[in-house]
């Protein structure tokens, strides 16, 4: 029977401090994150993620023309797009405070016309990516 007992497997830890029990040492407690002085991540809330859903006021989808944006030089191609886009947003939803995807805005550098969904919350805040 003790030896069908040793080939349970043990993690090394447990190993380690049943060894040095039988050898009579002292065993080391295990000590917390805090106690060792590593930095302990803080616990997700989920209030947040409550908070952060938003009331959709309004959500609209467009296809943008940026054919303006690759008239001028090929470094500035994505910087004119992203201008186009915002003001085509700002204008057609009514409203300064603008977000747009990072997806977005680099496929803005490539594309001459772009399919976007743009959502408006109850605050006024502009969410616009890709479709």
């Amino acid at each position: 029977m003790v030896a069908d007992e040793e080939k349970v497997f043990k993690p090394t830890e447990e190993k380690r401090k049943e060894r040095e029990a039988e050898d009579g040492k002292q065993v080391e407690e295990e000590k917390t994150a805090e106690e060792k002085g590593k930095r302990v991540k803080p616990e997700h809330h989920d209030d947040k993620k409550e908070e952060k859903k938003k009331e959709i006021v309004l959500q609209r989808l467009y296809v943008i023309d940026l054919s303006k944006a690759f008239r001028k030089p090929l470094p500035r191609h994505q910087r004119s797009a992203v201008r186009l886009l915002k003001e085509f947003v700002s204008k057609h939803m009514k409203s300064e405070k603008i977000h747009i995807a990072p997806e977005l805005a680099a496929e803005a550098a490539k594309a001459r016309r772009l399919r976007i969904s743009a959502t408006k919350d109850k605050e006024g805040l502009v969410e616009a990516k890709l479709q």
